[in-house]
């Protein structure tokens, strides 16, 4: 798009919007993996284990896409909160968080995830019953957030941010926001995130859920939905610069290329996986380190690369952007359909998986996009 077509748009960052685009996509090849057989809990997982060799590609894949894209989810929905509060006013700004995060979410929670559930028992052969006779006497049993656990979250968040402003007008602006931060304060935020998780996990290992929530991610995700406010506050995102980028990227990307040294140093292969999820152990201090270091890494590499070169629009970037929501939360069904459908096919799992990546993208925001056209789901999704 042209410079004079992006200032028909002046209130637009097109590169945030294609971000989340790029975010939504990696979270159903997130849960493609998982449904393949990678780590991790899913609705649906092919009955056939995956080889060893596909089993480290796939466990690589989603520890390294855990490491950065839901922390990087909240920060994008962070970025345009201030604005958007002060734009609209405390009333109206509960009352659209509410009406586009929460009717959804109790839509997933009391009828789409028991929903996936009973197609997921019945393509296992658990339950021979009518979709209607499941929802009428077990549904209740299968109530959950599923992957909506995000919208939960980020509607908690929302309002304790709300709250603080309503308390202290001070933190609606911008001369109570803070500076960019340098190296050495990231390199501090690291060390402190780092420790912070730790301790976390020695109460929650990684795993364990407190009300659908995995709360040994959580140092990450708060603190990246605080970064987003202070990114739209401060306007972060114009000050990222080339060279700060690259040597973190190139840090994560060491460290990236280390993990199977590291899970075999730690006695991985020797069955001692469990360390690294929690407990007075080096090894889950190596992991809690790791990740804050791959998740800065990634994050402003792909937060400076979608501004530079991904900031504009076109017909079909837009009308993805549109649809992302709606994608994230129908994405479980047609995940768990296409893992059920290649559950035969006589290709290795890692090349099934390639296969079906690109139409299941497809298929979620075409559907998405004409789901959103129905009365009344327009106003909220």
């Amino acid at each position: 798009m042209s410079e004079r077509q992006n200032a028909a748009f002046p209130n637009r960052v097109f590169y945030i919007d294609n971000l989340r685009v790029f975010l939504i996509m990696l979270v159903i090849c997130h849960h493609l993996a998982i449904g393949f057989g990678a780590p991790g809990g899913w609705y649906y997982v092919l009955p056939t284990p995956p080889s060893y060799a596909t089993f480290a590609v796939l466990s690589l894949f989603v520890i390294i896409n855990q490491s950065f894209f839901m922390s990087l989810f909240f920060f994008v929905s962070a970025y345009f909160t201030p604005g958007s509060l002060k734009k609209k006013g405390v009333k109206k700004f509960l009352y659209d968080r509410l009406l586009r995060l929460g009717i959804p979410l109790a839509a997933y929670y009391f009828i789409l995830n028991p929903s996936v559930a009973y197609i997921s028992f019945r393509f296992r052969g658990e339950r021979d019953c009518g979709y209607l006779q499941f929802m009428l006497g077990e549904a209740h049993q299968y109530f959950g957030w599923g992957p909506l656990w995000f919208v939960f979250s980020l509607l908690i968040f929302t309002g304790v941010y709300v709250m603080v402003t309503a308390l202290n007008q001070r933190y609606l602006h911008k001369n109570c926001s803070l500076s960019y931060p340098s190296n050495r304060q990231i390199l501090a935020f690291v060390v402190a995130i780092g420790f912070v998780t730790f301790l976390v996990r020695l109460v929650f290992p990684l795993g364990v859920s407190l009300f659908g929530l995995q709360m040994a991610f959580f140092p990450l995700y708060i603190s990246f939905f605080l970064f987003g406010i202070q990114a739209g506050q401060a306007d972060w995102l114009s000050q990222i610069n080339s060279h700060q980028t690259k040597r973190w990227f190139v840090l994560a990307f060491a460290f990236i290329i280390a993990l199977p040294l590291i899970f075999e140093l730690g006695g991985v292969s020797k069955g001692l996986g469990d360390t690294f999820r929690s407990g007075f152990t080096f090894q889950s201090l190596v992991y809690v380190l790791w990740e804050p270091v791959v998740c800065i890494g990634i994050s402003m590499k792909l937060l400076s690369l979608f501004r530079n070169r991904l900031n504009n629009n076109t017909t079909l970037s837009g009308l993805m952007s549109k649809s992302a929501y709606t994608v994230y939360i129908l994405h479980p069904f047609f995940v768990v359909i296409a893992t059920y459908m290649a559950r035969n096919w006589p290709v290795p799992y890692l090349v099934s998986l390639f296969l079906l990546i690109p139409p299941v993208i497809m298929v979620c925001f075409i559907a998405a996009h004409f789901i959103r056209q129905a009365p009344l789901l327009d106003r909220i999704l």
